[in-house]
């Protein structure tokens, strides 16, 4: 707090010693001691402070819309009522890492929880950025052959290669493809709190160019173990190769469908992009500004047991309107006679 003078005074001699994950909430300024293991909140109307005993090493709060705070600790995740002073055991995130804990985390305007994990003792590189999103509605994706778009305001884009595993309403994976999960690096890389405008936009998402079903002679360890191949063909003669090892990723896909259902139901199932290695580093056109795509691009995703996925790229303005929900669907399955069936 700043006085009239200008010099700084303590208005609370708390003495904490790691303090983490400030949050200006009802009108108090609310934080956590990750090695004390304490939660606190000042009241600066009042003056007055007070804290909470917490999980071991408490790295964020979190708030929820129905009262309390969501607390991302060392062994997971906790809800904490502050009137009650309760605090229940959630979910474990991370029970294959018992030296990890989660550390800071932040909720965007879409009501979206980020937060990430890092090595308690700071001396290994085993953290990790937990960051699921929607990327693009039921029905919205395109498949193999159809034009896939960018934003008409986006200057620095590019292709992201992956594998994606078919989840069914159990939550069981039942089958692969290969997926374009299109990324526009400008927007994302401005703010997270704009990651659905840079994800979710007309003809963004590729899926192709077929479902193949897990069985004897496919299985998660060929997923596991996959390169995933990509080649970019300009118009202007430009080509780009890269390649996407499934090995380098460091989370297990069934993990990826653990951390995805968490405490949701998805009673259709769902289609999950498991991630990609690649980036793009070759310049295009002015040296040192890298890879972004052009209108006319032919964009190829491929793996020796998944096929090829093919599209040209366009602006999400141009691209063939998404015109087909999921109420034409049950439209046209009613006048063929089909939903008794």
């Amino acid at each position: 707090m700043k006085t009239p003078s200008g010099q700084p005074e303590c208005i609370w001699p708390l003495a904490a010693e790691l303090g983490e994950g400030p949050l200006w909430w009802n009108g108090a300024l609310w934080f956590t001691d990750i090695k004390q293991d304490r939660i606190h909140r000042f009241d600066p109307a009042t003056g007055q402070g007070k804290s909470w005993e917490a999980p071991a090493a408490p790295g964020f709060l979190a708030p929820l819309r129905d009262g309390g705070f969501l607390v991302g600790a060392k062994l997971g995740l906790f809800r904490f009522d502050p009137d009650s002073d309760n605090l229940r055991f959630l979910e474990a995130v991370e029970p294959d890492r018992l030296g990890n804990r989660l550390n800071d985390g932040a909720v965007d305007p879409k009501g979206r929880l980020w937060f990430g994990s890092m090595d308690d003792a700071e001396k290994d590189s085993s953290g990790v950025l937990y960051e699921i999103f929607t990327k693009a509605p039921p029905l919205s994706s395109v498949g193999s052959g159809a034009e896939i778009g960018i934003r008409s305001d986006s200057s620095w884009n590019n292709p992201e290669p992956e594998i994606v595993l078919v989840v069914n309403r159990q939550g069981e994976a039942v089958g692969a493809s290969l997926g374009n999960d299109v990324n526009l690096r400008d927007f994302e890389g401005r703010s997270a709190l704009l990651l659905g405008k840079a994800k979710d936009n007309n003809a963004c998402c590729s899926i192709g160019p077929f479902i193949r079903l897990f069985d004897a002679d496919f299985t998660m360890d060929q997923v596991r173990n996959a390169v995933v191949e990509l080649t970019i063909e300009g118009e202007d003669n430009y080509r780009l190769e890269g390649k996407s090892s499934m090995a380098e990723i460091s989370r297990d896909p069934l993990d990826l469908v653990h951390q995805a259902l968490g405490q949701h139901h998805y009673p259709d199932g769902f289609v999950l992009f498991l991630g990609t290695m690649f980036a793009p580093i070759q310049d295009r056109d002015t040296p040192g500004l890298g890879f972004t795509h052009k209108t006319g691009d032919l964009v190829r995703v491929s793996a020796p047991s998944l096929g090829v996925l093919e599209n040209k790229v366009t602006t999400c303005k141009q691209a063939p309107p998404w015109d087909f929900g999921i109420a034409d669907l049950m439209t046209n399955l009613a006048r063929r006679g089909l939903l008794n069936s």
